[in-house]
């Protein structure tokens, strides 16, 4: 059986997308966020480690991009993967992790305001 490149391509982004951290990682990196992986791992309360195999597998098949600024490496939604129609189905997503995600990562940046 032979199997097109496109296909082939919308396998391995579902895959990545398929476990439940990698997905909410692409959640919250939406709106053009970009989190760098101490944030993430604070963020979903999971190692470094953890975080940075995850942030591995979705940068490998495309989803997400990084950029060293410092020490540090920031991940954002790669400009390929911005621009595919079904992206818009992540975006809808809506369950509860997400908002309680959303109301962290709040907590996380007013809290780096206040040590600044």
């Amino acid at each position: 059986m032979i199997i097109s490149a496109q296909l082939k391509r919308l396998s391995e982004l579902f895959s990545a997308l398929s476990d439940p951290i990698r997905f909410r990682i692409v959640r919250i990196l939406d709106q053009n966020r970009e989190l760098c992986i101490q944030d993430l791992s604070e963020l979903f309360g999971l190692s470094q480690p953890t975080i940075s195999r995850k942030l591995g597998e979705l940068r490998r098949v495309g989803i997400l991009q990084d950029q060293r600024v410092g020490k540090r490496v920031f991940y954002k939604w790669s400009p390929d993967f911005d621009k595919m129609e079904f992206r818009s189905v992540i975006i809808s997503a809506r369950y509860p992790e997400y908002i309680k995600d959303l109301g962290n990562l709040d907590k996380m940046n007013k809290k780096k305001r206040n040590v600044s």
